[in-house]
């Protein structure tokens, strides 16, 4: 049970409403409006930015030291752009352009699904539009997307191209059986097909293993068998649902006994386990301001007593598998391969320049986001730096630009 692409750990339900620019700010807040140019059969030919335009960095994936993607948003207006580089940012190209946000999840270095979150408000439902690819970026396709019940909010997981699950949830009306309706549908084959896998609702309050008293916060899979979801609430009613069939049949494992006795509302991260089992969530304490680390040694059946990261406070979070994670809080980085068990710090990013999001590919190699909050401008000017020995040294890498 490998999990492949390397993913950033957002806070749970932040998907949903949130700006995506940096950890928990990942928007989900609409699903239609969204145009794109198709690279390969018209390099991206659409009009400079003005000059006054500001970039923001939304988000940022990578593959190796050489392949990384950037979601770069307009300030100056609803576009944002996807570039690529392939020779470790002495050039970037110019992918697609997309009406508002997006986020780019990758499979592998050639396939990957972006998920476009435009910024107007949609009424209806909250669902993302998705355009995948199989040629890192050089030529999109749209994926039809499963129809949600009114007043639903979408949260689409994309193993790759072909294999997505699509959880629907909706609050539930005061004082009945459910405390909020959940529904699943899932893709093989790319979107051209999708099936319904479970309806949770008054008249089913229970179905395949989930309850509708759990409000659901997220979804993942490793593998087209494995997945989990986590629900959000209080720490005593905490648990991961854990389904071994593609997401037929679900098993509730309840985690409020492992956390600590104080803990009030906890967010918990998407779980990321490796083959042999062995994984790892994190689990954040609001009350506390306190990031931990939940270990698993059988595939997320159960879990272990959190272990608290070294630092205190908020923090920008990417996990890239069941050992690997990094964190990053404006000073500096730390990163762990060992599920948490022990943490190296980074050295701090030169000239003063804030550690923003970071991006890893493994234990050593990462990218990661610098921002010069000394500066006057709004929003922050931000700069791209790269390491290959576990953030020991940092070496600048040209950023892209709108213009």
């Amino acid at each position: 049970m490998q999990q492949e692409a390397r993913s950033q750990v957002f806070t749970p339900r932040a998907k949903r409403a949130l700006a995506l620019i940096g950890f928990a700010l990942a928007v989900l807040t609409g699903s239609a409006g969204a145009y794109l140019w198709r690279s390969a059969d018209h390099p991206y030919n659409g009009p400079p930015p003005p000059p006054t335009s500001r970039p923001i960095l939304v988000s940022m994936t990578s593959t190796s030291e050489r392949q990384a993607w950037l979601m770069v948003h307009d300030s100056g207006g609803p576009e944002s752009f996807v570039f690529h580089t392939d020779d470790g940012g002495a050039h970037w190209h110019r992918q697609l352009s997309i009406n508002g946000l997006g986020v780019l999840r990758l499979a592998d270095a050639r396939r990957g699904v972006l998920l476009n979150y435009p910024l107007a408000p949609q009424p209806e439902v909250a669902m993302p539009r998705a355009f995948a690819t199989v040629d890192a970026g050089a030529h999109w396709r749209s994926v039809t997307m499963p129809r949600l019940s009114l007043g639903s909010n979408a949260d689409p997981f994309f193993l790759d191209p072909d294999h997505a699950w699509v959880l629907g949830n909706r609050a539930a009306p005061r004082g009945g059986p459910v405390d909020e309706q959940h529904t699943l549908w899932r893709t093989r084959d790319g979107g051209r097909h999708w099936e319904q896998l479970l309806n949770v609702d008054a008249a089913s309050p229970l179905d395949h293993g989930v309850s509708g008293r759990d409000r659901i916060a997220g979804i993942s899979f490793a593998d087209a068998d494995n997945g989990w979801m986590v629900t959000l609430g209080a720490a005593d009613s905490s648990a991961v649902y854990v389904t071994h069939d593609g997401g037929r049949n679900w098993t509730r494992s309840a985690i409020g006994g492992v956390l600590p006795p104080l803990a009030g509302a906890v967010y918990l991260s998407q779980p990321f386990v490796s083959r042999d089992g062995q994984g790892m969530m994190t689990v954040f304490d609001r009350g506390a301001n306190q990031f931990s680390v939940l270990g698993t040694a059988d595939g997320g059946e159960s879990w272990a007593t959190p272990r608290p990261v070294p630092i205190a406070g908020p923090l920008n979070t990417a996990v890239v598998d069941g050992s690997v994670a990094w964190l990053a809080n404006g000073s500096a980085a730390w990163v762990t391969a060992d599920s948490g068990r022990s943490w190296s710090r980074s050295a701090a990013l030169p000239n003063g320049i804030a550690m923003g999001d970071v991006a890893p590919v493994d234990a050593s190699v990462a990218w990661a986001q610098g921002l010069k909050y000394g500066s006057q401008s709004n929003p922050v000017p931000w700069v791209l730096f790269r390491t290959t020995d576990g953030g020991r040294h940092w070496k600048p890498v040209p950023a892209p630009t709108l213009n």
